[in-house]
């Protein structure tokens, strides 16, 4: 099987992607900097380099606004894949979000390239996830990772769950970070 290389330029142990090395060459010939070409295959790349890194991903979860409810009752109806199955309305999460006892965050989602936005919720009952969903989007990003790390610090121990014949993938990932389930 033939093998895609690229060439990457190393200065000083920073890596210069392709596209920003062929951009900055001409300031190289004026600092008379003569970079280190080394050519790699694509498979080497990304195992030296984490995406997060490469894509410089912030994540970024808070308490979620009144505002926000719109977009959270869509992420709840169209996620099928990573999602434990919740469905809400936007009347049904109002009345959540106006319950003292239900704790619902937002997660937002940006890069290099760019914002992603409101990608993702976490909703929290009584020490329950109640409402679990990450965009498509979002996948492969290891945000499902760090939104399970972020309610394991809220001290919740259990899940709802629900299947959508998709997301059997999120509720290893639970079983997988210990959280016991509570089907419905």
């Amino acid at each position: 099987m033939n093998k895609k290389y690229l060439k990457i330029a190393l200065i000083s142990n920073i890596i210069f992607e392709p596209y920003i090395y062929s951009a900055i060459s001409c300031v190289f010939e004026k600092l008379s900097v003569i970079p280190l070409l080394v050519t790699i295959s694509f498979e080497e790349y990304f195992e030296q380099s984490s995406i997060e890194s490469l894509l410089n991903v912030d994540i970024i979860i808070v308490e979620a606004k009144d505002c926000e409810l719109a977009r959270i009752a869509e992420l709840t109806q169209r996620t099928n894949k990573c999602t434990n199955g919740v469905r809400y309305t936007f009347d049904e999460l109002k009345t959540c979000f106006e319950d003292p006892n239900y704790n619902l965050f937002s997660v937002f989602l940006s890069d290099r390239f760019s914002n992603l936005g409101l990608v993702g919720v976490i909703g929290i009952k009584y020490e329950v996830i109640d409402l679990f969903s990450l965009s498509c989007r979002a996948l492969g990003r290891n945000i499902d990772n760090e939104m399970l790390g972020y309610v394991k610090k809220c001290g919740t121990k259990w899940f709802r769950f629900s299947s959508t014949g998709k997301n059997l993938a999120v509720q290893h990932l639970f079983k997988e970070c210990k959280f016991k389930i509570k089907n419905i």
